[in-house]
């Protein structure tokens, strides 16, 4: 279980990662955005909503819907990028 939970975190680490690059790559060569702009445009696509998470854990338990308990953790780690 701990190696599932690993191999999760590090897919949305990398996924958050990848997608904060490439959203200022694409800022900074294709709009007139300064680079600390364009930076902090892409850091905010690259982040995941802690907000959005808790909706979605509220929604699980009042459904009664099992998920995996170190989800909270998966969020703290994909938050780093």
């Amino acid at each position: 279980m701990l190696g599932q939970a690993l191999g999760f975190m590090g897919i949305g680490f990398f996924t958050n990662l990848i997608v904060g690059f490439v959203a200022y790559l694409i800022l900074h060569y294709f709009t007139k955005l300064r680079e600390v702009d364009a930076a902090t445009v892409a850091g905010y696509y690259g982040s995941d909503s802690a907000g959005t998470f808790v909706t979605c854990v509220g929604v699980l338990v009042s459904a009664k819907i099992a998920f995996a308990p170190y989800m909270p953790v998966m969020l703290a780690v994909m938050e780093i990028p």
